[in-house]
């Protein structure tokens, strides 16, 4: 489809207007010229004159049908005088050299252009160099966030600050789904502890016991994943005081033998493990004892109950012979805190430093000049120290306490000498300055010569 362009600039010869109506100077910024139309501004140059035919909005007609794309009011630019005398505007020189400036060879601009797309290619790679840059500390900030963070669960491990959290007591299933079962996890979960069926043992009410360290998981259902260990001690829950001492008959009156209970100690050790602590918890068997012997009809018949001396017999026996604790809980409630209790010491124990050795109360520095002293003087000066481990004397309360008594032996022989205890409790008021020091004379007394041990600090 062809068009036409037409320049709307050039005003047509035939075309006729009416003067303007002259424009105030205030809102002129240019000067004034008279011309045939009125006042009006200069024309423009030949440069704007290209510019403007380059920029101008033209019109399209259309020569297949010979239609303007103007309305009926603008008939006036279709009369063959408007485009009399008009002329297409020349090509710029720059347009002709294809964009070129004067003087640059295509060799020149095919340069510039290389070293822009260069140029532009650094930027983008610097750009990216620092996007990795900020990526890297954003990473490395993480990373020592993340380092930060687990250092500080690693400490609060090590302070057992998350022990419950790590344990898991692992029930007998047929225990574990029956109502003494469940009352048992409710009260493990009141304080925060885990309890989970052991569909594996194969000894009825037994209960063991399995640690994960927090900062691998914790204790879950798990139990062969990594970093799970089982504990050393189990224990067998007899809810039904019944089935306990039915173990306890003897085959006649005056045996000293438990059969039912040898045979039953010795399968339980093969299923729960030889090198294992066990413990058996009994819940009320005082009292089945004292209701089976009150519904016994006669004592002379073979099925009659044991006695209280043959269950603490039972205990004793199976703590020297079989290495078994046996727990007498007298409800069953009592009986699940002490699950719970034993619990908790196993989730504490891995934490728990006993003390291996005795610390003193006051560190003192050694003195050099000992090397050189008479032994009189190193007997004088050991007492001396020796006196300053206790708390509230000085150096100065043991150098006078020494110049009384130089040595540990004169200070014994005085308290034997004293006729009674407040005399030996006030020897030492004196050296340490008046009444005032009595409770510390009476003190040091004590611990010299008394045999009580709450006597020592």
């Amino acid at each position: 489809m062809d068009y036409e362009t037409i320049d709307l600039c050039t005003p047509p010869r035939s075309m006729s207007l009416s003067p303007p109506s002259p424009p105030s100077s205030s809102t002129i910024p240019y000067p004034i010229q008279e011309t045939p139309f009125g006042n009006a501004p200069p024309p423009p140059t030949l440069d704007s004159n290209r510019k403007s035919n380059r920029s101008v909005r033209s019109t399209t007609t259309n020569k297949s049908n010979n239609t303007s794309i103007f309305s009926d009011d603008d008939d006036l630019l279709t009369q063959p005088d408007f485009l009399e005398g008009w002329e297409a505007p020349s090509p710029s020189k720059a347009e002709k050299r294809g964009g070129r400036r004067r003087g640059q060879s295509p060799e020149k601009v095919a340069a510039k252009r290389t070293k822009a797309q260069e140029k532009a290619a650094a930027k983008e790679a610097k750009a990216q160099e620092k996007a990795f840059e900020r990526a890297r500390k954003k990473r490395l900030q993480r990373e020592e966030k993340d380092a930060k963070k687990d250092a500080k669960l690693r400490l609060q491990q090590a302070k057992g600050n998350f022990a419950t959290k790590e344990i898991c007591v692992m029930v007998e299933k047929s225990l574990h789904n029956a109502s003494a079962g469940q009352s048992m996890k409710s009260v493990l979960s009141a304080s925060e502890l885990m309890c989970r069926p052991d569909s594996s043992s194969k000894v009825p009410g037994s209960l063991r016991w399995y640690r994960c360290p927090f900062t691998l998981g914790g204790a879950t259902d798990d139990i062969t994943k990594e970093g799970a260990v089982e504990s050393d001690v189990v224990a067998v829950l007899f809810d039904d005081p019944k089935v306990f001492l039915r173990l306890l008959r003897k085959p006649a009156p005056l045996s000293d033998d438990y059969p039912k209970l040898t045979k039953w100690v010795k399968e339980a050790r093969e299923e729960l493990g030889k090198e294992k602590r066990v413990f058996i918890i009994v819940v009320n068997a005082a009292g089945e004892l004292t209701d089976q012997w009150n519904n016994s009809p006669s004592r002379r018949t073979s099925g009659i109950p044991c006695t209280d001396s043959d269950l603490e017999d039972a205990v004793i026996w199976m703590l020297l012979e079989a290495r078994i604790e046996c727990i007498l809980a007298r409800t069953l409630p009592e009986a699940f805190e002490a699950v719970c209790d034993l619990t908790k010491s196993l989730a504490q124990e891995p934490y728990v430093q006993e003390p291996t050795e005795l610390l003193c109360m006051k560190g003192l520095k050694a003195d050099k000049t000992i090397a050189g002293m008479s032994e009189d003087a190193r007997a004088r000066y050991a007492f001396t120290r020796m006196l300053q481990q206790f708390p509230s004397v000085s150096a100065a309360k043991a150098a006078s306490v020494s110049q009384y008594y130089p040595t540990i032996n004169h200070l014994l022989s005085a308290y034997n000498n004293c006729n009674s205890d407040d005399e030996r409790a006030g020897l030492l008021m004196s050296c340490f300055g008046g009444k005032k020091e009595g409770k510390l004379s009476e003190d040091i007394w004590r611990f010299m010569c008394s045999n009580n041990g709450d006597h020592v600090w």
